[in-house]
């Protein structure tokens, strides 16, 4: 009896095809954008940070980190791994166009090689995609950077190579790349530059991974409240180290200052000796002239007028040298003072600076906040208005599927109106006859 219940429930769905097809299809679609759009967000974001290795936290402080400051990063829980880089906002030569260069990073915060190559040399520069228009592989790209406290910049040098084109695993959007403190103040561009093309001197930024939110979708409720609990303790363990800093600064800049004030000394000396020399010079040639004149009067003999001419001309000849030596020293002396009074200007203005100097400002950021990530908050929040649309969207879908699925089944159960009969007649249960359309709607619906 069931063998024939099976037999007569396949050539059912054999004859109504269409039918069957059309409430799995249905069905599928509704499945479809439901899936779909529920993981479309957060996966696609997901799985780019992770293939990139995106930083978790970034901190970053107005006058770099020293050795101290590295040390005590390191030390932060629960931290997977934290790599030190350096950043400078430029401009484009000969524009207005705020450019951000970057230290090319070993394994956190990679960049996706979109064209060409990252930089191999110091030399070489990679920039941002969207200016694969206007540079070409192999030409040439100059920036313009202000010179801090010291007279000097970040960047060795001024002008790079093009060798490639990249996106950022921090900057994802190519139009809202956020603020900068050269140029125009709006963010256009950014470049990415071997770390050796940097000078030495202090880190400027730290990317840092945590080991308990690995696997962790980052745009959930659990990614975020992790990320907030660890910028929380990082934020006041560098906080209370302001101070320190602040001094150690104080200290490096006068170390800095003064073998340049020892300098200014050194020649300001350098030049009082020299118009001692010749001072003290003049001095003797006048004596030689007063003893050359009182001999005059008793040189009565040819032999003695004689040697009297002689050392006359040689006391002029040593005039003449040194007036021309006293003439050469007033040149040089006047421009060496110039240069000095300029120095000595410089170094006042360094020195009142650095008094007004305030405490160090550490800024720690999640991916959401560090400048440039506006293009990571705009994915955010279109992703979360994506899962958003996910709980209602495939409600409708499901709503017609089960109007069509109603339609369908009705029309189904009017074309089996016979069979159904001729079960009933054979002494089939109603319960056996009604099993049939369940199991008929239960299978297409649910493949």
């Amino acid at each position: 009896m069931k063998k024939i219940i099976w037999k007569d429930f396949w050539q059912s769905i054999k004859h109504t095809k269409g039918q069957f097809l059309s409430i799995m299809g249905l069905m599928m679609i509704g499945a479809f954008a439901l899936v779909g759009l529920f993981v479309t967000g957060p996966d696609t974001g997901n799985h780019y940070a992770q293939e990139l290795n995106t930083a978790d936290l970034s901190v970053m402080c107005n006058y770099g980190f020293d050795k101290k400051d590295t040390e005590k990063i390191k030390q932060a829980k629960g931290l997977e791994e934290v790599e030190f880089g350096y950043m400078t906002d430029t401009v484009l030569k000969n524009t207005d166009e705020s450019f951000r260069v970057f230290s090319k990073p070993k394994s956190v915060g990679k960049y996706e090689v979109r064209q060409g190559r990252l930089p191999k040399s110091k030399n070489e520069v990679a920039l941002a995609e969207h200016y694969h228009n206007r540079y070409k592989i192999g030409q040439e790209v100059s920036f313009t950077e202000k010179k801090n406290l010291l007279g000097s910049t970040l960047l060795k040098r001024k002008t790079f190579k093009v060798v490639g084109f990249v996106r950022s695993s921090q900057i994802l959007s190519n139009v809202n790349l956020g603020q900068s403190n050269s140029g125009t103040g709006e963010l256009k561009g950014y470049a990415v530059v071997l770390p050796s093309a940097f000078n030495h001197q202090v880190y400027t930024v730290a990317n840092l991974r945590y080991h308990n939110l690995r696997n962790l979708d980052s745009y959930g409720k659990v990614y975020t409240a992790r990320v907030s609990d660890h910028k929380k303790v990082l934020q006041q363990t560098l906080k209370k180290d302001a101070k320190q800093r602040q001094k150690r600064i104080y200290a490096s800049f006068n170390q800095v200052i003064k073998p340049k004030e020892q300098q200014l000394t050194n020649a300001k000396n350098k030049i009082a000796d020299t118009k001692k020399q010749l001072l003290l010079a003049q001095q003797e040639l006048d004596e030689q002239k007063n003893a050359l004149a009182a001999q005059t009067s008793s040189a009565t003999t040819p032999e003695a007028k004689m040697q009297l001419q002689q050392a006359q001309a040689e006391l002029s000849a040593k005039a003449k040298v040194l007036q021309a030596k006293k003439q050469k020293a007033l040149t040089a002396s006047a421009s060496a003072e110039k240069t000095i009074a300029k120095n000595e200007l410089k170094l006042a203005k360094a020195k009142n600076q650095a008094k007004k100097l305030s405490a160090p400002s550490y800024s720690v950021y999640n991916r959401r906040e560090v400048p440039g990530g506006e293009g990571n908050l705009v994915y955010t929040t279109v992703a979360r208005v994506v899962e958003d649309l996910a709980k209602v969207f495939p409600i409708f879908l499901y709503f017609v599927a089960a109007l069509v699925t109603f339609t369908t089944m009705n029309r189904f159960i009017d074309e089996e109106r016979i069979n159904s009969g001729t079960l009933k007649a054979l002494g089939y249960s109603d319960n056996v006859v009604i099993s049939k359309f369940v199991f008929y709607g239960f299978l297409s619906g649910t493949i």
